[in-house]
């Protein structure tokens, strides 16, 4: 299935429902950020914000914080794709460096932090919206209510960059 986009995108549709019908809220969660890490893969970000949106706000109000990690490691995958390489990597050291991260969502972001550090232009502070900094002292129920907010009120993410004084 590697590299079949339109299967995985089935395979996630039918699971997702599964999912709805009986009431699995964990699982809806998981098989959204699957889909929307799917649709991050062919570039459909405008889709794959809305799906990753609605996991990161389940996944919330479920309390599974591995879940919401997860989908904020695909969100990052969303910001790198839109240009936003700075925002990614701070979710993807987020991600990697939260206790209650899954092994597979840390790899992930490890891999994604050594493809995309290289060459890039860092910043000392990242502002999401209203100035919430990505950073591993915020608590992960903020990243994700401006994450969330990010993703549903802008068609194509964008984030405002600044520089912090020292």
């Amino acid at each position: 299935m590697l590299g079949d986009h339109a299967q995985a995108r089935n395979y996630y549709a039918e699971s997702l429902e599964i999912s709805r019908t009986i009431g699995d809220r964990r699982w809806t969660s998981a098989n959204l950020n699957g889909l929307g890490l799917t649709l991050v893969e062919i570039d459909a970000y405008g889709e794959a914000g809305a799906v990753l949106a609605e996991s990161l706000l389940l996944a919330r109000a479920i309390g599974s914080k591995p879940d919401a990690l997860d989908a904020l490691a695909t969100t990052g995958d969303l910001m790198a794709g839109v240009g936003q390489g700075a925002l990614a990597r701070q979710l993807w050291h987020y991600v990697d460096a939260h206790p209650k991260s899954m092994s597979q969502a840390r790899e992930r972001c490890r891999e994604r932090l050594a493809r995309h550090d290289a060459g890039e232009q860092t910043v000392d502070r990242l502002e999401i919206g209203a100035g919430l900094d990505v950073d591993p002292r915020n608590r992960i129920g903020e990243i994700i209510d401006r994450v969330h907010t990010l993703l549903l009120t802008t068609g194509d993410p964008q984030v405002k960059l600044s520089r912090t004084a020292e």
